[in-house]
């Protein structure tokens, strides 16, 4: 791809954005410019700390090398959506005073645990899009699950050791119903359910489940975040063109953008969407068409 159509794309995106023209929704409080120790505390907080510990460990091993090619798929990507179920997904609500999130008042905490869960390993040790999403999910799930079925029982041993522990246990015995127990096997099925909603392309459905919608809204709203175009018209194209399935070329890259806004609109509409979620998708979706625009004009005046 000619070097001169991304840095006039970009220069128009940042133009644009000066100006007001597009709003990507990127007025952080100051503590989520480091969501990493934003998600480490709000981990720790709501699953104490050797579950939040393990949790990040495993996380980490999608960190890319300082020397590794331009990618989209690995650590950060998914720092992103996590991000993303924190601000949009309405279950949880921000506590400035402990640099963390809280569960919304109203919040079912099961269903939040498994949307931060299924965020977090959503895209775990990725194919960078040399294979199919069927083998991404599967990759994601096969290293994922054992974790979590052994780590969950580690925190229900240590919950029992310490007064800070102990008061969380309480927290968790909230995300069960009453007279009904889960167990481990039953919290880890109900994370893959929520991993294996976000394959794509996604099926067309008369209906989905609400968990699954709001996964899918809070990953095609990474495009909201700050460094989006970079992220995905440098990281995820670059991704694509090094595997054959866009060309390194201009007219590989309009293509590119052309695929991206079929995938902002594949969002699914058919569940009650919030004010606040009705935003994050139309943003995404204006985003993705004024880059497409951008490129085509472009490539016009050549």
């Amino acid at each position: 791809m000619n070097t001169s159509l991304y840095s006039y794309v970009r220069h128009s995106i940042i133009s644009q954005h000066k100006e007001g023209a597009v709003d990507s929704l990127n007025a952080l409080p100051p503590i989520m410019r480091e969501h990493n120790s934003v998600l480490q505390n709000t981990l720790y907080h709501l699953l104490g700390g050797p579950l939040s510990k393990r949790l990040l460990e495993i996380m980490a091993c999608d960190i890319p090398a300082k020397d590794s090619p331009l990618r989209y798929h690995h650590y950060h990507h998914e720092l992103d959506v996590v991000l993303n179920v924190l601000r949009f997904s309405g279950y949880f609500e921000l506590n400035t005073e402990r640099t963390c999130y809280d569960y919304a008042a109203e919040a079912s905490k099961y269903d939040a645990l498994l949307l931060l869960v299924a965020a977090m390993f959503h895209d775990y040790q990725h194919t960078q899009s040399k294979l199919p999403d069927i083998v991404n999910i599967a990759n994601a799930i096969s290293l994922f699950v054992p974790a979590i079925r052994s780590d969950v029982e580690v925190l229900y041993i240590d919950t029992l050791n310490t007064e800070e522990e102990s008061v969380l246990l309480s927290d968790v015995m909230c995300w069960y119903k009453p007279g009904y127990v889960k167990d481990v096997t039953d919290l880890s099925c109900d994370i893959i359910k929520l991993i294996e909603g976000t394959k794509y392309p996604y099926p067309v459905e008369e209906s989905v489940p609400k968990l699954i919608a709001t996964l899918r809204m809070c990953d095609v709203g990474t495009s909201l975040l700050p460094g989006w175009f970079d992220t995905i018209y440098g990281g995820l194209f670059y991704e694509q063109a090094a595997c054959g399935k866009v060309g390194d070329t201009d007219h590989g890259f309009a293509k590119f953008c052309d695929n991206q806004v079929k995938f902002v609109s594949s969002y699914p509409y058919n569940f009650e969407l919030s004010n606040e979620h009705r935003a994050v998708w139309e943003h995404a979706y204006q985003n993705a068409v004024l880059v497409k625009t951008l490129v085509k004009e472009w490539i016009s005046l050549q």
